[in-house]
């Protein structure tokens, strides 16, 4: 198996980032089984691929530092891509970095030309944490083309219920919210409620749904209420609940669980 820390130039973002990248190549484990000739990686076989956003306040290396991804994807026979996206929530601001176009357009084409994972489609995944969840699940129902799956854990996905935790502190860049108030998200293309609804008022493909959530997480509500929107709109979901809260403590073996499901169609 391999890490890979890359550093490059994204034309969206208009300057250099970073993102890591666990490839399941041959490991001792294959030497000692005798099987590293029939492998994947030497037969030249693209691998599937989850991209995996990050939460707040954090950045390309915390999945990996945080989780058992490793062993996980190993065992799924997955790559994952782990990139880096500031405080962004995955949007294209006003003005600023744009992370929606570079997670979900110029980084699944950037990363098939340079490594051996599959591209937009049928086989390219997405999954997020807190913020990230936000994201992954908003850009798979707004690209369903490039991403056929998402697994979104504990995401605050009512953007306009997100509020500042403490005077003079707010989580989303100011740019990304053109300078207003989070009520004037609400039926934007921020608004992840009306980007889904917006795809099940088509004809597009609809990506295969997963959320997670603690019992006691502070976004429990909202996990709740996206629930009873998709089910309003006729989007089908698998939903997963424990008992835990907004942490590592439930989202790593919540990861397990999802990665089960991901991959349950691979074997």
């Amino acid at each position: 198996m391999a890490i890979v820390e890359c550093s490059f130039y994204s034309q969206a973002l208009l300057g250099m980032t970073k993102m890591n990248v666990f490839l399941p190549t041959p490991d001792a484990d294959c030497a000692q089984k005798g099987e590293t000739k029939e492998h994947p990686f030497l037969r030249g076989e693209r691998f599937p691929v989850l991209y995996l956003l990050h939460g707040m306040c954090e950045d390309y290396s915390t999945v990996l530092r945080k989780t058992r991804i490793e062993s996980y994807a190993k065992k799924a026979g997955i790559a994952v891509v782990m990139p880096d996206g500031e405080n962004s929530f995955y949007l294209n601001p006003k003005f600023g970095r744009k992370y929606e176009t570079f997670i979900a357009q110029e980084l699944p084409l950037f990363v098939k030309e340079t490594l051996p994972v599959q591209g937009p489609g049928e086989r390219c995944f997405i999954g997020g944490f807190s913020m990230g969840a936000y994201g992954a699940l908003r850009l798979a129902l707004k690209y369903p083309e490039t991403f056929s799956k998402v697994m979104a854990f504990s995401g605050p996905y009512d953007v306009t219920e997100l509020r500042a935790p403490e005077e003079g502190y707010f989580p989303m860049h100011p740019e990304a919210l053109g300078g207003g108030d989070v009520q004037e998200l609400a039926g934007t293309d921020a608004d992840l409620y009306c980007v889904a609804s917006a795809l099940a008022g088509g004809d597009r493909p609809r990506p295969e749904i997963f959320l997670s959530c603690g019992t006691e997480d502070e976004y429990y509500e909202t996990f709740v209420k996206t629930q009873a929107v998709f089910s309003d709109l006729g989007l089908a979901y698998t939903a997963q609940e424990a008992a835990g809260g907004h942490g590592w403590d439930y989202w790593d073996p919540a990861l397990l669980s999802a990665l089960g499901w991901l991959t349950e169609d691979e074997a």
